[in-house]
């Protein structure tokens, strides 16, 4: 519904108010309602449901929308949510500047004595309280989730750019391939910028927060810089080979752009945990697995959890083993008795056709006979994980082993070994958190086992393309505000909208009018055919010579394809 209609849809006040009708908002109405003075006029929760009504009717959060929403509600939808007449722009731009300030410590300007901040959940825990608010208990979390992050574009228009027109980001991000970038005459600064920012990075526009990214290329556009914030995602993914489910988001952590990744994942990860999500396992892109060791790896297995992510090509390759028997190849262990044609193997690219990529696959499975299989799970909390070879697991005949020998001739390979010398084909290892703890993941790189569990990261994506396309409009100007926090609180909020609207596709569950526990839900099957791909019954007929096996169209049919009056 566009926000020009005379009145606001019942159906989209119940929505609205089911996101807002939440502990989280009671909180921030306490924290910001002083105990002297004259009270506010209207309580935060009810700009809040302003602003979600605005998400759930426009797919953006533009302030002044909110403002020509409190004049279209009726007399009963006022008084629901406690709203008086009307409020303008100010009063909502000024609830949201409040909010935002809530979550940042107090300074005395005359002692300088920092006090804690008046809403004390933690940015991050705040804005996944409000996108999983809405998501009933009859929908619980996955064990795996997947995470991602996507670019939030600022609406105040560049100033500058720094000075090698890229961002200046982490250190131990991913390296950036090379980047299209404007001629010299667009990239001409103003005088004055860029300026430094609080945080010592380059500032190119007059949001304090806002810093220079890297955003992919989709469509066949190429990859390029823009300047906003990154959000990041946290969406249920399904057990591998079990039933599908919606890609809910469950967390969101918002960051400037071109900030450390890893730090952000790590963030989402614990906020989750506070929130009760039983998370074990994340399904991530490079650009939060390649952080080091240190920043991802560690502090991941601090929270109990383990990953499934592709390997960089600079992570790809041989080195050397804890043992002169063993080798690590692609970050995994294997025995040195590998043959060398099966060292090396290709790379899976953009654009393979799935024969392709089956094929390869199976050179990885071939490969994966020779490699070290975990005994058990890791122990997180000391960073080990014990590994048996594969003579000892029975995916290689080995003379050294001779339980080995006893395997299928046709189903196992023999190893190259010399009787009666070492070998690491019967061996036992420890690997510790200085052995390759970057690289570990349950399943071996590139093997079927790890593309079906590497492939449900898809999740995210389609959760990214749902808040920028498909259920939510946002892009640059959804958003017209300045600030971190305030980007976090409108981004949630429409977040949470495109929650409901998943549910509702998906399971026909309308949060606003939710039905009892005792239904069954059942997930609604997609459709065969895509109606939009139906030619439009105003399209010409077609007037090429017709094949005469082809039968001539029947009445009330266009070109042989039922209009859609028919």
């Amino acid at each position: 519904m566009s926000f020009h209609a005379t009145t606001v849809d019942p159906g989209v006040f119940r929505r609205a108010v089911a996101i807002i009708d939440q502990p989280w908002a009671t909180e921030i109405d306490h924290a910001l309602t002083a105990p002297t003075g004259r009270p506010r006029a209207h309580t935060p929760s009810t700009i809040l449901t302003l602003l979600a009504i605005t998400t759930l009717e426009t797919g953006e959060a533009i302030l002044t929308q909110a403002a020509n929403v409190s004049v279209r509600l009726s007399v009963q939808q006022k008084t629901r949510i406690g709203l008086e007449g009307s409020v303008d722009f100010r009063y909502i731009s000024r609830t949201v500047k409040d909010i935002a300030n809530a979550l940042d410590p107090g300074i005395d300007a005359d002692t300088g004595e920092i006090s804690e901040p008046r809403l004390l959940t933690p940015p991050t825990e705040l804005w996944s309280r409000i996108i999983s608010g809405v998501i009933p208990s009859r929908f619980p979390a996955t064990s795996t989730q997947a995470i991602d992050s996507t670019d939030i574009e600022v609406y105040s228009r560049r100033r500058s750019w720094s000075k090698d027109g890229r961002p200046d980001d982490d250190a131990g991000a991913l390296p950036e391939e090379s980047v299209a970038l404007p001629d010299e005459k667009k990239r001409r600064s103003e005088p004055g910028w860029p300026k430094v920012g609080a945080d010592g990075r380059f500032q190119n526009s007059i949001d304090p927060d806002a810093r220079d990214g890297y955003r992919s290329g989709k469509n066949g556009a190429p990859k390029g810089v823009f300047i906003g914030f990154d959000d990041h995602l946290s969406v249920d993914v399904a057990p591998c080979g079990g039933e599908h489910v919606p890609a809910l988001a469950r967390g969101m952590s918002i960051a400037p752009a071109g900030d450390s990744k890893t730090d952000a994942g790590i963030a989402l990860i614990e906020a989750l945990q506070k929130l009760g999500v039983a998370v074990d396992e994340v399904a991530v892109d490079r650009g939060y697995s390649y952080g080091t060791t240190e920043k991802w790896a560690e502090r991941l297995a601090d929270c109990g959890v383990t990953q499934v992510f592709d390997l960089h090509t600079n992570q790809r390759g041989m080195s050397p083993g804890p043992d002169p028997r063993m080798i690590y190849i692609d970050g995994a262990l294997f025995s040195a008795a590998i043959p060398a044609q099966q060292r090396k193997l290709p790379g899976f690219r953009i654009g393979m056709t799935a024969d392709e990529k089956t094929e390869l696959t199976g050179q990885y499975d071939d490969r994966a006979a020779y490699a070290f299989r975990p005994m058990g799970g890791p122990d997180l909390a000391r960073r080990t994980q014990r590994y048996r070879g594969p003579a000892l697991a029975g995916t290689v005949r080995c003379p050294n082993v001779p339980e080995s020998m006893r395997l299928p001739v046709h189903r196992r390979p023999l190893t190259p070994c010399t009787p009666g010398e070492e070998c690491g084909c019967g061996a036992t290892v420890t690997l510790g958190p200085e052995d390759q703890l970057r690289s570990r993941q349950k399943h071996l790189y590139g093997t079927r086992k790890w593309n079906e569990s590497y492939g449900r990261r898809n999740a995210v994506e389609s959760a990214n393309s749902l808040i920028h396309d498909t259920r939510a409009k946002l892009t640059r100007g959804a958003i017209r505000v300045r600030g971190l926090h305030k980007h976090g609180l409108l981004t949630a909020l429409i977040v949470a909208g495109v929650n409901i609207a998943l549910m509702y596709s998906v399971y026909g569950y309308d949060a606003g009018n939710p039905c009892e526990d005792s239904v069954t839900l059942v997930a609604r099957v997609p459709k065969k055919q895509a109606l939009h791909r139906k030619p439009r019954v105003f399209q010409r007929p077609h007037r090429g010579p017709r094949d005469k096996t082809e039968p001539a169209p029947t009445p009330g049919t266009l070109n042989g394809w039922e209009s859609a009056t028919s």
